[in-house]
């Protein structure tokens, strides 16, 4: 009788325990075991930066018969992308690096990677150019999230929260106000500390620091962090 009643108890039980061995890892990460993944993704893997192209600021000036100061913003933006390519060519070492435009931004979203068309370091969009690396993080000169927020990934992190949560979903957050050099996972997601994920640039302020010089100091964060990940 108790072999029987052990019998249904197991067969009871089997669905469950084949869900929770189909589970993935994530669920039971730690937010700092999740971002110290990340940079083990991130050494292994390759750094897709986002380049701005201030399409609709242009658009909207040359509709408006403003060409001349669309001109200017357009060469602008063009030359800034440059000095972007320029500085992670010259300073960045940690992984390999690609670059495409802000336009194929909901490709990367949702997941379709295959799809961006990336350019090449004088700008010029280049099809032959495909990331050969299965993963992959993103970055960008931009303005940084409040850290406040939610982390999304398969399921989502709230702040102070060591656990995974259960609720598929993502929320932005206040703006933190200042311009840096941030790192965002694969779906253009700011990452969360411990991850070193970005580095000020003070662009708003006087004494701006160069596009070299944000550079080559994520460089150096990311390899103090993937060594300290390894211990």
């Amino acid at each position: 009788m108790k072999t029987k009643l052990s019998l249904l108890i197991l067969i009871s039980i089997m669905p469950f325990l084949s869900i929770a061995q189909n589970e993935p890892s994530g669920r039971n990460m730690t937010l700092e075991q999740l971002m110290q993944e990340k940079i083990r993704v991130l050494k292994n893997g390759a750094l897709l930066v986002r380049l701005q192209t201030k399409e609709n600021s242009i658009t909207a000036l040359r509709k408006a018969g403003n060409e001349t100061q669309a001109k200017q913003v357009e060469d602008k933006q063009m030359a800034y992308n440059k000095d972007i390519i320029a500085a992670f060519r010259s300073e960045f070492h940690f992984c390999p690096v690609y670059f495409f435009t802000s336009n194929y931004s909901e490709n990367l979203m949702a997941g379709n990677v295959g799809e961006v068309v990336f350019v090449n370091d004088k700008l010029v969009p280049d099809p032959s150019i495909k990331v050969t690396q299965p993963d992959f993080l993103t970055a960008e000169f931009g303005t940084l999230d409040a850290d406040t927020a939610a982390y999304y990934e398969s399921q989502y992190y709230e702040y102070g929260n060591k656990d995974i949560g259960k609720s598929d979903s993502y929320y932005g957050g206040a703006n933190m106000g200042f311009d840096a050099l941030r790192i965002m996972n694969s779906r253009l997601v700011q990452l969360k500390k411990p991850f070193p994920y970005y580095v000020r640039t003070y662009e708003s302020l006087p004494v701006a620091r160069k596009i070299s010089k944000a550079v080559a100091k994520m460089n150096k964060q990311l390899n103090e962090y993937y060594s300290l990940s390894k211990m």
